[in-house]
């Protein structure tokens, strides 16, 4: 269960309690421990009923089995995550020749792995793949270190003060930079991954993440004069791939001379299923792209048109912007639209837009959205009788952790939504589109709308509000459904999140009877 006594899904870490008949009272003469390992069953009638903290994380293979990961107490934060080293490990184990694994922080916010191996020409890009395949992209070590054996204590333990710190994560780079601007960018690219970075280094997979990705184009418009959409990056990521776009072969050395295409492909598709189209594509959509149907095909379009508008813009200006978009990229008749956190706001305007134009819209996906004229009634009061809940559920000398854990979500959140608008959008342009929308967004007064909805929740989301339906009671009169997955507003698009997300969209993508709400 997580730190609320609430059952993790299945798949997902968990710290395992036990309890039943041939439970325990407690500790023999140390009441401190038993009511630290001892709290009330929530799930028994039984007023006396108790559950056993073990420490140990675990978590429910497909089979029914579970699986030990480790102990609670080596949990640790980067970049707002919460990193369950002993589910890494556990990963990295599973790899062909490795005899054993840890995973530590680095500088404080540098995933490493520290691997035994047989293999002696063991290299990091073949394991990491293998991680990818298995893990949330954020639990993904970015460095990797080999050795024949790891360093002990005299008890068994890995020795972590021992370990040298890792820097293999493209060891098998041997390759040189071409010309002075493959250089300049793989300079970049190390200095933002902290890693040595080869012309041949993918920078998602070398750790980057949306945050860095807008950093780096920043730095390459600062540093270097060229502005380069985020789009770009997504299909060009190693600095041989962006300088070949940046200065294409026969140009002299100049840059294409558009940078920004309205739509962006994703996921191409064959014929017969209803294209899967996002407001203000993200380069986290990706993730989602392998587990949709072979059949359909998914385009993010861009918000680069934003700043053109007049101030102050609607939402109906954005829809309109994206209706234009969606007509000159000569699309069928029949789209699904969709859009994460703000953007959704915009994609449900859209998908009226396109009705009232004669296009069909089977459905509208909207991805953690707030309703932002329900926002500021609902989320103090939201949290308190969250946490008011959770309080009644376990023992007083429980209650500072808890709302210790509640504030640092809380902070973490803030920290993210701060560099979001100052520290990852050092190009002006980009913070000005991110405004736009934002503003637009909270003065836009919805009407009700009657097509298909299907909303995906963030469980730390839903925990925040008192109306599960995030503010959009009332506002949808036609078939609705609520898929939620535990995560965060950021980590939705990790790992099997991604996958639930995609099956979800596609389960309900050709109609489905649902409730009005």
């Amino acid at each position: 269960m997580d730190a609320s006594l609430e059952p993790v899904p299945p798949g997902a870490a968990g710290e395992l309690y036990v309890g039943g008949d041939g439970l325990a009272r407690g500790y023999w003469r140390r009441p401190d421990l038993t009511a630290e390992k001892f709290v009330p069953d929530p799930f028994s009638d039984d007023s006396s009923a108790q559950l056993y903290r073990t420490g140990d994380l675990a978590r429910h293979l497909p089979s029914g089995a579970l699986e030990f990961l480790g102990r609670v107490d080596r949990q640790f934060k980067i970049r707002g995550y919460r990193i369950e080293p002993g589910e890494i490990e556990a990963a990295i184990r599973q790899f062909a020749a490795v005899k054993d694994a840890v995973v530590v922080v680095h500088e404080g916010s540098i995933l490493a792995a520290h691997v035994a191996t047989a293999d002696p020409d063991a290299q990091a890009a073949p394991l990491r793949e293998f991680l990818l395949a298995r893990l949330p992209r954020h639990m993904v070590p970015s460095e990797y270190s080999f050795a024949e054996a790891l360093p002990y204590t005299l008890n068994g333990k890995v020795d972590v003060r021992r370990l040298e710190r890792a820097t293999a994560v493209q060891a098998e780079e041997q390759d040189t930079p071409a010309t002075a601007l493959e250089t300049e960018l793989a300079r970049l690219f190390s200095g933002l991954l902290r890693v040595t970075a080869g012309p041949s280094t993918d920078f998602f997979q070398a750790g980057g993440h949306s945050l860095l990705a807008a950093r780096l184009l920043a730095l390459i418009e600062r540093e270097m004069g060229h502005a380069i959409p985020m789009q770009a990056l997504f299909k060009n990521p190693t600095p041989r791939a962006l300088a070949a776009f940046i200065a294409p072969a026969g140009t002299g050395g100049e840059p294409p001379e558009s940078f920004v295409p309205e739509v962006v492909e994703i996921k191409s598709g064959l014929s017969g299923a209803a294209p899967l189209v996002f407001v203000d594509f993200q380069p986290m959509f990706r993730h989602m792209a392998p587990y949709l149907s072979e059949d359909r095909a998914f385009h993010g379009l861009a918000v680069d048109a934003y700043r053109h508008l007049a101030a102050p813009c609607s939402v109906q200006d954005l829809a309109e912007v994206h209706t234009g978009q969606i007509e000159r990229a000569g699309f069928g008749r029949e789209l699904i639209v969709g859009g994460w956190s703000a953007a959704g706001v915009a994609a449900l305007e859209l998908a009226r837009q396109l009705r009232e134009r004669g296009y069909a819209v089977p459905l509208v996906v909207l991805i953690d959205t707030l309703h932002f004229g329900a926002r500021p009634a609902s989320s103090l009061a939201g949290m308190a009788q969250r946490m008011a809940r959770r309080l009644r559920r376990n023992p007083v000398h429980r209650w500072p952790g808890l709302m210790l854990d509640r504030v640092s979500r809380a902070v973490d959140q803030t920290r993210y939504f701060i560099r979001l608008a100052t520290e990852s959008f050092e190009d002006p342009n980009l913070r000005d589109v991110s405004q736009i929308a934002l503003e637009a967004s909270q003065r836009h007064v919805a009407a009700p709308y009657d097509g298909p909805v299907l909303m995906i929740r963030a469980s730390d989301t839903v925990r925040d509000f008192v109306d599960p339906m995030l503010g959009w009671r009332g506002y949808f009169t036609g078939p609705f459904q609520a898929v939620d997955v535990e995560a965060n507003h950021i980590s939705l698009f990790e790992g099997e999140n991604a996958r639930r997300i995609a099956k979800a969209i596609e389960e309900h993508a050709s109609g489905f009877s649902a409730v009005v709400v």
